[in-house]
């Protein structure tokens, strides 16, 4: 709403969306936290008394497309550096699997158990970095 309008005020933003005021308040300043939208003050005098001011709400757009690009890339990083930690972890049981495939030995329960787990593990973080690589590239093209 704010992106058709460009600039409201509070109440006409509760009124527009048929929120109560109070929710209205708590959207626009958790919005207002993350940096999704901004406040702009317009004094009616040079005293800027809260009375006499209006608190105008508006959308950057691609202020907002930068910060959630940057969320991403921090989310892939972070992703990426839990599967490498994970692999690292279980590098001797990944390896010990390796030896026993090649020579046709068998793994231990606990080794066998370790690695269904990584396998898991690390297919879950694979298929996550594939979805977060997807939202970046749709963030890329606007």
């Amino acid at each position: 709403m704010l992106l058709l309008k460009r600039q409201l005020e509070q109440k006409q933003i509760a009124e527009e969306a048929m929120i109560p005021v109070k929710d209205t308040r708590e959207l626009l300043y958790k919005l207002f936290k993350v940096e999704f939208v901004q406040l702009q003050e317009v004094a009616r005098t040079a005293d800027h008394s809260p009375s006499r001011t209006f608190y105008l709400w508006r959308v950057d757009l691609l202020r907002v497309i930068d910060k959630i690009s940057g969320e991403l890339y921090r989310t892939i990083s972070k992703v990426r550096a839990r599967l490498l930690h994970e692999l690292q972890r279980e590098a001797e049981v990944l390896a010990q699997h390796a030896v026993v495939q090649a020579s046709g030995g068998t793994l231990t329960a606990e080794e066998h158990s370790r690695l269904r787990r990584v396998k898991h593990v690390a297919g879950a973080l694979e298929v996550s970095l594939m979805r977060l690589d997807n939202l970046s590239l749709l963030f890329c093209d606007v």
